[in-house]
């Protein structure tokens, strides 16, 4: 990692921060030093401490940049398709071994408790037992709601379909044809715009009120 430090200038982080659209600052909140050290940094000043540069670059570095010899670039995407009845479950599982190592939450847009199996049920709640916060935005009026309320919102049903997106970790993935086909996108800027979309959404419209069905899991 020295060597690989060493050879990182200040023109690469000034560039890999271009890319993110991140300020001095934002970077440097990120990495957790201070504004002026990265500034320091994009000047070349050599009395940038080693893991001070290992924290401002490995935050570039988790947020999709590639250092190269001469430059940067951002990490190609990575994409995975999944076909067959079992695609959703398959789905499930990505959740669960992506998120497992650092629980965090899955966001479901254009979700419906009701074409839920057994099995899928049963999947949902051993990742919900692993840690793994989940939160959906459901059609207005549906009251077929499996886990607290506090857990959903409403959009109005001309807004709503059942082209199911789920937003976890670097990740989004989209199901077609009937939920039996998916495909699943890794990209930290793309599941970032999705996961802000996701929260602007959630902020606007309301929470359910009342469910009709046996509550599968409580909070706590």
């Amino acid at each position: 990692m020295y060597e690989v430090l060493m050879n990182i200038t200040g023109k690469q982080i000034t560039a890999a921060r271009a890319i993110l659209g991140w300020t001095q600052q934002e970077l440097a909140d990120r990495a957790g030093s201070g504004v002026s050290t990265v500034a320091s940094f994009e000047k070349g000043h050599r009395d940038t401490k080693t893991d001070t540069k290992e924290a401002i670059i490995g935050t570039l570095q988790e947020a999709g940049i590639e250092f190269l010899d001469s430059g940067v670039q951002f990490k190609p995407s990575r994409y995975e398709v999944f076909e067959g009845p079992d695609c959703y479950l398959r789905i499930l599982d990505d959740i669960y071994y992506t998120l497992k190592d650092n629980p965090d939450e899955a966001l479901f847009y254009c979700s419906d408790d009701r074409l839920s199996s057994g099995v899928t049920v049963e999947k949902e709640l051993f990742i919900r037992r692993a840690g793994i916060r989940m939160r959906s935005i459901i059609e207005e009026g549906n009251t077929f709601i499996r886990y607290p309320l506090s857990e959903y919102r409403y959009i109005p049903k001309r807004y709503f379909n059942n082209h199911l997106t789920v937003t976890y970790g670097n990740k989004v993935a989209l199901l077609f044809d009937i939920n039996e086909r998916a495909f699943v996108l890794e990209n930290r800027q793309y599941a970032e715009n999705r996961r802000n979309q996701f929260e602007l959404i959630w902020s606007l419209h309301k929470q359910p009120k009342t469910t009709t069905v046996e509550r599968m899991y409580d909070e706590g």
